[in-house]
């Protein structure tokens, strides 16, 4: 299971009107601060989360970019280079990723170099300086990539997450001029095994200035994925990728799951469906797949894709229907649901012992107001617990009808049929971004 697509990332607090220079970024009060088990890679972590101020997505651009510059310049006593060079030495990493709520900042390093990269790290955020000429480099390096020129499934996702989290593509701010500062984070997640890292985490946070003044937070309001087909010819290509996609909110993590471990049957590995049918006996497609990511607690997106010559997309369509069909009527080998149970498994102690981003994640999901008390993940044990005979049996449970799925196709010359239409139809311009028919559809 892919957890969370980084997406975007970031935050802004606006305490002025749209023509503000400078952006505090920051909490009113100490942040919610939580341990967990320590990484088993040899690194230590240290997560800090901002809550979203807007969610708008120019302004997400513009405040991941204003981060980026932060992290990526200079220190009291070392320059941008200098500051750089350090970190590759000592092994220490900086990464942002967007959450539903919050943005997050992640630093890892070496056990023994940890709480010299936590004293660097508070450098880089007490920085006076802000680099204009890089935060534009940084903005240009922001912007949605247009997954029709791409056409790379994973660039489609990306776009369809996006819309989904954060449906305002622009809040008429004008973000060129913004310079951003971040402060006191609300959350930290800290994974060392070095006992005293909390002290030094604690010096880092002493240097970080409180919000000063009232910040309202908007109401998270997230966007499902409509219906429909949504077309973007090319009559230049010869190939069309075809994608299709559903979001779906589950009824709880057994149920996510089931529908999990089904979606992989169909797509995931050689040994899948279809791999097997699409590849291996219609020779139709190189890496036909199926996709399953959550973006929240219980909530998850799922698709299938593959991309296939133009002419024959109607066919392959239809043979990934018909997988489909089969599976949520309960046509699943007991082994094929095993060897995906254990990889989830697998997947799942892998990720929790060696990516600390992902571990932050699933804490935010779980617990966005903070913990009290033990922190339990109910989506382990749901995985671990999973029964593949239940999964099977209550298949059409778990997954919805194909036809509530958007199909996207991108590139040849073939159109859908009027039949094809019935949910909602869009022709999508190669130079516009997916949004242009997301929105219409919706």
């Amino acid at each position: 299971m892919k957890f969370f697509h980084a997406i975007l990332a970031v935050l802004i607090c606006f305490t002025t009107p749209a023509f503000a220079q400078d952006e505090l970024i920051a909490s009113k009060t100490s942040p919610q601060f939580a341990t967990l088990r320590p990484l088993a890679n040899g690194l230590s972590a240290l997560s800090l989360m901002w809550p979203l101020n807007s969610l708008a997505e120019n302004r997400i651009e513009a405040s991941h970019a204003g981060l980026a510059t932060i992290i990526g310049g200079s220190t009291p006593t070392l320059s941008a280079f200098e500051a750089e060079t350090y970190r590759e030495i000592n092994g220490i990493g900086l990464g942002i990723t967007t959450l539903p709520q919050h943005i997050m900042l992640t630093i890892t390093a070496p056990d023994d170099a940890f709480k010299d990269g936590l004293t660097h790290l508070g450098d880089l955020l007490t920085s006076s300086e802000f680099s204009r000429p890089w935060y534009a480099r940084q903005s240009v390096q922001q912007r949605p990539l247009l997954a029709t020129k791409t056409r790379r499934p994973g660039n489609v996702v990306g776009v369809l997450l996006d819309f989904m989290l954060f449906p305002e593509e622009d809040d008429g701010t004008d973000v060129s001029g913004l310079t951003f500062r971040f402060g006191m984070p609300s959350h930290v997640v800290l994974r060392a095994k070095d006992e005293s890292a909390r002290s030094a985490v604690n010096a880092l946070l002493r240097g970080l200035p409180i919000q000063p003044n009232d910040v309202s937070y908007p109401t998270v309001v997230t966007t499902d994925l409509p219906k429909g087909v949504i077309f973007a010819p090319d009559p230049d290509s010869l190939e069309t990728l075809m994608y299709v996609i559903k979001s779906e909110t589950f009824a709880d993590e057994i149920d996510m799951v089931g529908a999990n471990l089904l979606m992989d049957y169909m797509g995931v590995n050689q040994g899948s469906e279809m791999f097997r049918v699409i590849r291996q006996e219609l020779r139709a497609a190189y890496s036909p797949a199926s996709d399953f990511e959550q973006i929240g607690k219980n909530r998850a997106v799922m698709g299938m894709s593959a991309t296939v010559l133009s002419q024959e997309w109607p066919t392959i369509l239809s043979e990934m229907e018909g997988i489909y069909t089969r599976v949520r009527d309960g046509e699943a080998t007991d082994q094929g649901l095993n060897n995906n149970k254990r990889r989830l498994i697998n997947g799942l102690e892998h990720q929790f012992a060696t990516n600390p981003r992902w571990g932050a994640t699933q804490y935010m999901s779980e617990y966005t107001n903070g913990a009290t008390g033990r922190i339990q993940f109910p989506l382990f044990g749901a995985i671990v617990n999973a029964d593949f005979k239940k999964a099977r049996k209550n298949a059409a449970d778990h997954l919805p009808p194909f036809g509530d799925y958007l199909v996207i196709l991108i590139g040849g010359a073939v159109p859908p049929p009027d039949a094809m239409k019935a949910n909602g139809y869009c022709e999508q311009p190669l130079s516009k971004p997916l949004r242009h028919c997301l929105t219409q559809l919706r």
